[in-house]
């Protein structure tokens, strides 16, 4: 193995293990409580994707969120993930990804800014989301594509709580319907008009 994958795997595995984990699975809402649960699912082409958030009061703390397609504690239907996340209230954004599952490719957006590091999107995407302090909040779902024949891949934001919002209280049975509420996240980087015109995708390209 040549010294630049092994650097490369120490890389993944220093980010992985950092990573922001999923709250257990007896929790307890309690009233009162400067924190809220963020439920949201994700659906994407790699077996592992690294989200990277942040607090939009603390944009320099920037969090981590391994999504994983394999382990004993995933949450799965199909091919889509389900995360519970404890966060202090506030509002979230997503705003960069990585992985470590697709060899050595640098991933940018479609206009022709400086290339990234390999095996990762820039900073090019603003989706937001809120915790909501006593209360778990379905923030939806997030939907990535690949379009390898044109060098793109498409983030799509899906309201899917028909589907994943049994799936969250079939796993957290201590979290009552009535603590639920839906706030679906959005792309603050599209223009509403256009985002209507291309069916609320944010289409990126890599070089």
């Amino acid at each position: 193995m040549s010294r630049t994958s092994i650097a490369v795997l120490l890389l993944a595995a220093a980010l992985l293990g950092c990573a922001t984990p999923t709250v257990s699975r007896d929790y307890k809402l309690a009233a009162g409580a400067r924190t809220g649960l963020v439920v949201v699912s994700f659906t994407q082409p790699f077996a592992t994707l690294e989200w990277t958030y942040r607090d939009l009061a603390e944009r320099e703390s920037v969090k981590r969120l391994a999504t994983r397609m394999f382990g004993s504690d995933v949450i799965k239907n199909g091919d889509t993930l389900l995360y519970a996340l404890l966060l202090p209230a506030g509002e979230y954004e997503f705003f960069s990804w990585y992985t470590p599952d697709s060899g050595h490719l640098s991933f940018s957006p479609l206009f022709p800014y400086a290339a990234p590091a390999p095996n990762a999107s820039r900073a090019d995407f603003s989706i937001r989301f809120r915790s909501v302090p006593g209360r778990a909040t379905y923030i939806g779902n997030l939907y990535m594509s690949m379009a390898w024949e044109t060098n793109r891949y498409a983030l799509k934001i899906r309201d899917n709580r028909d589907t994943d919002i049994p799936l969250f209280r079939k796993h957290y049975p201590n979290i009552d319907a009535a603590q639920i509420d839906t706030r679906i996240m959005k792309d603050r980087q599209i223009d509403e008009t256009v985002r209507a015109q291309t069916d609320r995708f944010t289409l990126l390209g890599f070089h």
